[in-house]
C-alpha cells in the first residue's frame, strides 16, 4: 500500500466434516485459493514481471521466484483464453534467438506481434498456419530465405503470394559484388592493391551516401578496373529497383 509492502492477518475458521474427514476454511473475498496473497497483489505481481525479472519483483513483494513465476504463467494462460487476434492480410515471419532460434508471427499491416513459437521447424510453422482462424484473409506473406518457412507457407497457405523481405536480397547482391572484388584483388600486383583502400567499405555502401572524395575514388576503381566497374553498377541498379514506387518502374529496371 502507497508503495510499501503490507501484510495482512487473517483469522479464518476451519471445519471438519464427519462423514468425508475433509476440512475447508471460510471463503475470504480478494484472497487467492492456492497461495497466501491477495488477489490485488497477483494482479501487481503479473503487471511488473512485463518490465520486472522475476528474483526483482519477488524481492520487493515477499515472495518467492517460483511463486512469482507461476502467477506469471496464470495470468499469461488466462489472457490466451481470453484474447482474439485478427488474421492479417500481410503475414510476417521471422525469427528471434531466446535461447534457439524461435518463430515470429507479425501481422506486418499494423506493425503488431501475433505469436512467437518455441521453435522455427517445418512442424511447428505448418501447424500454426494450419489453425490460423480465416486463413483466406492472408494475401502476402512476407519472410526471410529459411527454406521450411516456405515450404510450410506453400502447404497451409498455398494462395498466397510470398514476398522475401528486402533486406535479405539485398544482402546477397552486396554478397556477390564482395566475391568480384576479392577476385578483382587477387589478380592485381600489391601496388596497384594499394590503391584500393578501404574498397571494400566504399564499394558496398550506395552512391548517393558517399561523400565527394570518396565519389571520386570509387569512379577511378571502376573506371581501371572494367569488372569491379560491372558488378558495381549491377549492385546500384539492382538497389535502384526497390526505390521505385510504381510496379511498373521497377518491372522496367
Amino acid at each position: 500500500m502507497h508503495g510499501k509492502r503490507v501484510g495482512l492477518l487473517v483469522q479464518r475458521q476451519r471445519y471438519r466434516c464427519q462423514q468425508y474427514r475433509c476440512t475447508c476454511v471460510d471463503p475470504m473475498p480478494g484472497l487467492d485459493n492456492q497461495r497466501r496473497v491477495t488477489e490485488r497483489l497477483k494482479l501487481f505481481v503479473s503487471q511488473q514481471v512485463l518490465t520486472h525479472p522475476f528474483t526483482a519483483v519477488a524481492t520487493e513483494v515477499g515472495l518467492n521466484e517460483k511463486t512469482v513465476r507461476a502467477v506469471f504463467r496464470e495470468a499469461v494462460n488466462a489472457w490466451n483464453r481470453t484474447r482474439t487476434l485478427a488474421t492479417p492480410t500481410i503475414l510476417g515471419i521471422d525469427e528471434v534467438v531466446l535461447g534457439q532460434p524461435r518463430c515470429v508471427l507479425t501481422n506486418v499491416g499494423e506493425q503488431t506481434l501475433l505469436d512467437i513459437l518455441p521453435h522455427r521447424t517445418y512442424e511447428q510453422v505448418l501447424a500454426y498456419l494450419t489453425h490460423l482462424p480465416q486463413a483466406h484473409q492472408v494475401q502476402w506473406v512476407t519472410m526471410d530465405m529459411w527454406r521450411p518457412y516456405r515450404d510450410a507457407v506453400h502447404r497451409a497457405l498455398p494462395h498466397v503470394t510470398i514476398v522475401v523481405d528486402k533486406f535479405h536480397v539485398l544482402r546477397m547482391a552486396n554478397a556477390a559484388l564482395d566475391t568480384v572484388r576479392k577476385q578483382v584483388r587477387t589478380s592485381l600486383s600489391p601496388t596497384q592493391r594499394r590503391t584500393l583502400m578501404h574498397d571494400r567499405f566504399l564499394l558496398l555502401r550506395r552512391a548517393h551516401e558517399l561523400a565527394p572524395m570518396d565519389q571520386v575514388l570509387v569512379e577511378t576503381w571502376t573506371k581501371n578496373l572494367p569488372l569491379l566497374g560491372q558488378a558495381y553498377h549491377a549492385k546500384e541498379a539492382f538497389f535502384a529497383v526497390y526505390e521505385t514506387s510504381a510496379p511498373q518502374e521497377a518491372e522496367y529496371r
